[in-house]
């Protein structure tokens, strides 16, 4: 209802609290169908599913933690941070987000006077921006230490709907792997 509600004919970018969609007006319904189908499929299964990612219960030697949805180590959480959707698994909490791909299209004019004040001497001009390119896909959202399918696209041969099992199928594998890294952290601790 929110994203309905947004007057952009770009993205539609949903705010924290949401479920983590990204897409265009016209990809919206598909969008939001394929999460309702990976949501369901989940609860099922029994695994709660929530949209606020949890604080990272540990830090770094650092004093850093990773922060799967911006794929970042930080030292906070940011000011405005985005939707979030995720679902937890033997307790590990998977990301996830669908998203629509972007392609690159020329400045508009208020582009280009926006970048000519901003730099008044520059050559060149601003970069192109980004619009949507049609094509959904499902991001499992990664971490540093578990290697596994994180990506699931629109091919010519099967669409993203015919993909879901393969995406619960990642999910678990990142929870799996997030799992035994933390149990491998938790010995390396105690032998400390």
């Amino acid at each position: 209802a929110r994203l309905r509600k947004e007057k952009s004919d770009g993205w539609l970018v949903a705010a924290h609290g949401a479920l983590a969609v990204r897409v265009s007006r016209a990809q919206l319904a598909r969008a939001l169908s394929i999460l309702d189908a990976l949501l369901i499929a989940c609860e099922t299964r029994g695994w709660k599913v929530a949209a606020d990612l949890p604080w990272p219960p540990r830090r770094s030697t650092m004093g850093t933690f990773w922060y799967p949805s911006t794929g970042n180590w930080m030292n906070e959480l940011p000011k405005e941070r985005l939707a979030e959707t995720g679902v937890i698994i033997r307790k590990q909490f998977v990301s996830f987000a669908v998203t629509e791909s972007g392609r690159d299209a020329p400045p508009t004019p208020a582009d280009i006077r926006a970048w000519r004040k901003t730099y008044p001497y520059g050559t060149g001009g601003p970069p192109p921006r980004s619009v949507p390119g049609g094509e959904l896909l499902l991001e499992i959202h990664s971490h540093p230490w578990v290697t596994t399918r994180r990506n699931f696209r629109d091919t010519e041969k099967k669409r993203l709907e015919d993909q879901l099992t393969a995406g619960i199928v990642g999910c678990v594998r990142m929870a799996a792997g997030l799992r035994s890294h933390a149990l491998k952290e938790a010995l390396e601790r105690r032998q400390e």
